[in-house]
Order: structure tokens, then C-alpha cells, then sequence
């Protein structure tokens, strides 16, 4: 490593400074110390640091946040690490969402868990030629989200506060909630976290609360041994077993029972559960992300939904935006959208006009992004598969034949099958059989298998349909698979 980087350790006793001086024995860096914030504001003013380590204990006057802003006023794109205790997790949040890069907990494994921190940290300085350009401003361009965030695309400053505030939180190992209309990207949002954290190598386990059999809860948490109860008939992982050194995603979690929710609760305390019929109590490993559309807050305030539970899932809250108040990311998620599913099904690329661009930024989505996408797949299956630019006519009737008018103050009608009645009968059936069966394949992101189940036919006989119908997901495709 470069020796000319120069790192501030801000701490009272002598904690992060002893790893520190072990490491500089291999002339990787110098550094210095700083007893308070104000000393460390003196030192950030001569300039030549590269990067900041503050370890909680020496205490604060005010809260972190604004003495993280007070180092960032001096030292704008200088990365900040906070070293802390588990116990002060919320406060470490507090930081990290006020611009620290990142944060360790102590105690420290080893020599070499710093040492690979500050590695890390310090390749985020400007002296490496690192685009440290703060997530607010208003940049151009924008993020195509397929390499760390999951899908989540986009130019508004929303998205990229988005993606700015899932990088600095998914390192920290606490609950998250997520709140936001359907539609908006929780679940999204949810692996993304997942994807840039330290738990990625492991397991993202989603669940639908509101789905849970309320007779098989604890066996669908916990799992159960052989002969637990009838029908038992063999062992089986639960949710946490499987999420287990991962992430458990608690979908619609609103709509979680009250028995659900003290199951829930009592291994969220104890971070230990029992499979159903066993004798050996096993330590939980999960990170939990709950997302809901409803307002638990004044639910729990209702008694409709456990306050301590609510209290306990919302250690950090993110709140989604409904597209309709990020027009500016319509085009892009129009782009990626036509790209993904003529890549997907093996259609041939289409493009689309700037005034359909304009009229499809003009509808207020009440479904949000998922509407969009869905209606993305019905405009490439259903304009005419050698017409390769999408103009506003062709935008207007595909939306006319699904499900309305792109006229904000009309009802949604029942257009497409209206369309279908203006067919003969082999035509109105094949029009139907692609629109069904690409939404189908679309919702289960490719899955011939859970496509073909829920359908209710066998695998084989959705391939026959697919090929009659020259609906073709690429060979190679991981997402279209048996």
C-alpha cells in the first residue's frame, strides 16, 4: 500500500491506535492520533488525511450524526469508519447514515480484520482517483443497478440516495424495515442489502407473512423433526434454518398474525429457537428485513400490531418512493425493462420513440414499477414481432387492449378482452395463451417449473406452448431453468 496515506484515529484510549502500530511495522501507512472531535477538526484543516477512524468511546458532545457533519464540513471526501461496541448499534446507524463509510464493532478478531478495513476505506480516497462525489449532488447519468443493487435503476436523486444509503447500511449487521406502497422495490431493496453485505455468500430466504399457516407457524419458522406431529412423516428445515448466516426477507410483514408475531418476537429476544418436537435449543444467525405497505407505527399504537415487535424490526427504516413522485426514472426502468425481456424470451430488440417515452411518463402508476414492468412485457409480446420501434399509437392501444386508458381519470376497463372478442376463435385463444403465459414465466422470473405448477400443467406441455407460441428464454439464461 501506498505509504503516503495518512490515517486520524480519533479514540481516547489506545484501541484501534494498538492494531494500528502493529500494522505500520510494514510500512503500509502513517498515522495519527486525536483525543476529541475539535482536535480532529485542527488536524483535518491542514489537509493531507486520507481517512478517518472514530472510535466511539470518546463520548460525544451532540449527537454523532452532526459531529460526523462537522468532520465532513472540513474533510468533504475523506472516508469515515466508526469503530464501536454491539450495544451501540443505533448510534452507529445514526452515523453511517450521516456519512461514515462504514463501521466495525468491537472486539476486533484480529490484527487482520482492521487491516482489512482500512485497505478497504482508504480506496474510497480521492488520492486513488475514486469518484467521491456526494450521493446528493446532481450528477448526470445514473446507476444500471446490475452489478450491486439488484435491478434498482434509475437518475432521480431518490435512486441514487437509495443506492448510496444501501451501501453504507447493509454492512451493519441490524434489522431493517422497509416501508413503502406495492409495487415500489421493497423486496428489491431487500436484496440488495443482502447482495452488499457481508452475508451474501449465503442465502436471501423471502417469506409472505400474510401467507403463513396459522397451525404451522412455529414449524414453518423453526422446522420440525420426523414425527413431530402427523403427517410429519420426515425432518424439515424452517425459515431460519434455511436463511441460517443469511437473510430472512418477513414480506407484508402487516399481515402477520398475533400468534405469528409472538413467535417471531421471542427468537428475535433470545436469538435461539427449537424445531418442532426437538430437544436442542439452536442459535439463530439471520439478519431480518421486514417490509410492509401499511403504517406499523400507528398500528402498533392501535394494538393492531406488537409495539415491542415493531420496535425490535425497526432498528433502521427505509421508506420507498412511489414512481409517480420519480418521473425522472421512468425512462431508464423503460430501458432495462425492454432490454431484460427481449434478452430473457429471445425477442428481437425493439426501441421506442420519445413521445411514447412521454406518455408512458405521464401516467401516474398506480402500481408503481412492478405496473410498469408488467405492462413493459405485454407491449413487446403484443406489438407485432417484426415492428421494431415502438411509437405513442402502439403504446396507447396495448394499453387500451390490457387494461384501460393511459388517461388518468378513467377507470381501468376490461379492454383486453374486448380486443379478444373483435378475434376469430384460434386467434383470440393464441392472443390470450402468450399474454397469460409470458406474465406467468415474467412473475416467476423465468422458473418453467413454478410457472408450470402454478398453471396447474406439466413442465413439458408449458415447453410445447412456449415453442407454438415462439416464446424463447435464451439456453443460457440461469432464470429460465427446469
Amino acid at each position: 500500500m501506498d505509504t503516503s496515506f495518512n490515517v486520524l484515529i480519533i479514540e481516547k484510549k489506545d484501541y484501534v491506535h494498538y492494531f494500528c502500530s502493529k500494522i505500520i511495522r510494514f510500512n503500509q501507512f502513517r498515522y495519527q492520533t486525536a483525543p476529541t472531535i475539535q482536535h480532529a477538526l485542527d488536524i483535518c484543516e491542514k489537509g493531507s488525511t486520507h481517512l478517518i477512524i472514530i472510535n466511539l468511546d470518546i463520548g460525544m458532545n451532540g449527537d454523532l450524526g452532526q459531529q460526523i457533519r462537522r468532520i465532513r464540513y472540513v474533510a468533504e471526501h475523506v472516508p469515515i469508519v466508526i469503530v464501536a461496541e454491539k450495544k451501540d448499534v443505533e448510534k452507529t446507524v445514526e452515523g453511517m447514515k450521516s456519512g461514515a463509510c462504514n463501521a466495525i464493532f468491537k472486539p476486533f478478531k484480529n490484527i487482520a480484520e482492521i487491516k482489512q478495513e482500512i485497505t478497504s476505506a482508504l480506496k474510497k480516497t480521492p488520492s486513488k482517483n475514486i469518484n467521491t462525489t456526494p450521493f446528493y449532488s446532481q450528477n448526470e447519468g445514473f446507476s444500471d443497478g446490475r452489478e450491486d443493487f439488484c435491478g434498482i435503476v434509475g437518475k432521480s436523486s431518490y435512486t441514487r440516495y437509495l443506492q448510496e444509503i444501501i451501501k453504507r447500511i447493509a454492512p451493519i449487521d441490524v434489522n431493517i424495515l422497509i416501508i413503502g406502497e406495492s409495487g415500489t422495490g421493497k423486496e428489491l431493496i431487500a436484496k440488495a442489502i443482502h447482495a452488499n453485505s457481508h452475508r451474501a455468500e449465503n442465502k436471501f430466504v423471502p417469506v409472505n407473512c400474510g401467507g403463513l399457516p396459522e397451525g404451522l407457524i412455529e414449524s414453518s419458522f423453526f422446522g420440525h423433526e420426523k414425527g413431530a406431529f402427523t403427517g410429519a412423516d420426515k425432518k424439515k428445515s424452517g425459515y431460519f434454518e434455511e436463511a441460517d448466516g443469511g437473510t430472512l426477507f418477513l414480506d407484508e410483514i402487516g399481515a402477520m398474525s398475533h400468534r405469528a408475531q409472538v413467535v417471531l418476537l421471542r427468537v428475535l429476544q433470545e436469538q435461539k429457537y427449537m424445531k418442532v418436537g426437538g430437544t436442542r435449543a439452536i442459535s439463530s444467525n439471520v439478519r431480518i428485513i421486514a417490509a410492509t405497505n401499511k403504517n406499523l407505527r400507528h398500528a402498533a399504537e392501535k394494538g393492531d400490531f406488537r409495539a415491542d415487535l415493531y420496535y425490535r424490526l425497526n432498528v433502521v427504516s427505509l421508506k420507498t418512493a412511489p414512481l409517480r413522485e420519480r418521473k425522472e426514472d421512468i425512462a431508464v426502468l423503460i430501458d432495462y425493462f425492454m432490454k431484460n425481456t427481449c434478452s430473457k424470451y429471445a425477442f428481437d430488440t425493439k426501441k421506442i420513440t420519445p413521445q411514447a417515452i412521454s406518455l408512458l411518463e405521464n401516467y401516474h402508476w398506480p402500481g408503481n414499477v412492478r405496473e410498469l414492468e408488467n405492462y413493459i412485457g405485454s407491449l413487446i409480446a403484443l406489438v407485432p414481432s417484426n415492428k421494431k420501434m415502438i411509437n405513442s399509437s402502439d403504446v396507447e392501444e396495448i394499453k387500451r387492449r390490457s387494461d384501460g386508458s393511459f388517461d388518468s381519470g378513467k377507470q381501468p376497463g376490461n379492454g383486453i378482452f374486448e380486443q379478444l372478442l373483435d378475434l376469430n376463435y384460434e386467434a383470440a385463444k393464441k392472443c390470450f395463451e402468450k399474454h397469460y403465459f409470458l406474465n406467468l414465466l415474467m412473475k416467476n422470473n423465468g422458473n418453467i417449473t413454478h410457472s408450470a405448477r402454478f398453471a396447474r400443467i406439466h413442465p413439458a406441455t408449458l415447453h410445447r406452448k412456449m415453442n407454438h407460441l415462439q416464446i424463447r428464454p435464451q439456453t443460457d439464461c440461469n432464470n429460465a431453468r427446469v
